[in-house]
């Protein structure tokens, strides 16, 4: 005689259940179903609006309050040294930019003669303490860039690029005309990428500066030194130890400091080394401006806020961070070079 269900009195099949149990036990199965499906598709689509509503509703430029490292937005300025970020589209729209001129030219020169300031007894007396390696200085060159106006003998302002790479060229060429707008030329020393020491890229910054001056009329409160990644790194060093020739850094996605700081920006902490040695002009260099330009996509973005949050609390005066939403590890895009000359410019 077959076995009977305890619970319906029904006959039990080989699986021990009877009919209206194995009903039961489907339906059970796939209620859950259905619930992990709904639940799969509405937390997906929550992240697809979240990224929608941060990629359409982007804010305009707001103040950041670097405190304890982290950033968070303030209404108005404090008494407390402020950084502002501004988070915009990554568009090359440059409006109110001169289209390039026929008179624009580019050129690659040899360097001719060395700054002393760069030599090194020079480097360790300003503080540098990384200081190995030389260079023949008939063996190298540079890129430059000037606008017609500069060949003509208008006073122009320089910017001196320390790249990662090995060229010294413009990374894109829409930078012609926003630094021709800004009455900018440009010098980039080739053969200056991470591979070489940081010594010699700021010496040859140094000798980019002696000699694009032998180029042109140049304008010596208008000297900038700025560079992507590893160069940006070493065009710090360079305004921190050089602020008697370069008034202003805009640094693309990379900084180091020369004290040891805390990490904010990682859930584990840490610190971050000091990568060198205090520099000895360290009270003038503190009034010059710093432009960093970065984006959450940048994976030295954390480093850059706790650089910027340790140099605020140093009470450097004029630090600003410009944060492009789509903007990963890359030089800037032309509005943003813009927008940083423009403040460096203290326009």
């Amino acid at each position: 005689m077959r076995e009977r269900c305890l619970q319906h009195g029904l006959a039990v099949g080989p699986d021990g259940a009877c009919v209206l149990c194995r009903s039961r036990s489907r339906a059970t199965r796939v209620r859950w179903f259905v619930f992990v499906i709904v639940a799969f598709c509405s937390t997906a689509l929550g992240l697809v609006l979240w990224k929608i509503t941060r990629r359409v509703a982007v804010p305009g430029p707001m103040q950041v309050e670097f405190t304890s490292g982290s950033i968070s937005p303030i209404s108005s300025r404090s008494a407390t040294p402020v950084a502002s970020a501004e988070i915009v589209s990554a568009t090359n729209s440059t409006q109110g930019v001169r289209p390039e001129a026929p008179s624009d030219r580019t050129e690659r020169n040899m360097f001719t003669d060395r700054d002393p300031r760069g030599m090194a007894s020079e480097l360790r007396a300003r503080g540098e303490t990384d200081v190995v390696g030389e260079y023949l200085i008939g063996k190298e060159s540079y890129e430059l860039f000037l606008p017609g106006d500069a060949i003509a003998g208008q006073s122009h302002g320089l910017l001196v690029w320390i790249n990662s790479g090995p060229s010294g060229a413009l990374p894109d060429a829409q930078w012609r005309r926003v630094l021709a707008a800004h009455q900018l030329v440009w010098a980039g020393p080739n053969r200056v990428g991470n591979d070489r020491e940081v010594a010699l890229r700021v010496g040859l910054a140094l000798d980019a500066v002696r000699a694009a001056g032998q180029r042109f009329t140049l304008d010596r409160e208008r000297v900038y030194v700025g560079g992507f990644s590893g160069g940006a790194k070493s065009a710090f060093r360079a305004l921190l130890y050089y602020p008697d020739v370069f008034r202003g850094a805009l640094l693309a996605s990379g900084v180091e400091y020369y004290r040891a700081l805390p990490v904010h920006s990682r859930p584990q902490g840490g610190t971050w080394p000091a990568r060198f040695g205090t520099p000895r002009d360290l009270a003038l260099t503190k009034t010059r401006p710093v432009a960093l330009t970065t984006g959450p996509n940048d994976f030295n973005f954390g480093q850059i806020s706790d650089v910027v949050s340790g140099m605020l609390e140093d009470r450097f005066t004029r630090v600003q961070i410009f944060s492009w939403q789509d903007l990963g590890h890359s030089p800037p895009p032309a509005d943003a070079l813009d927008r940083a000359l423009t403040w460096l410019d203290g326009r």
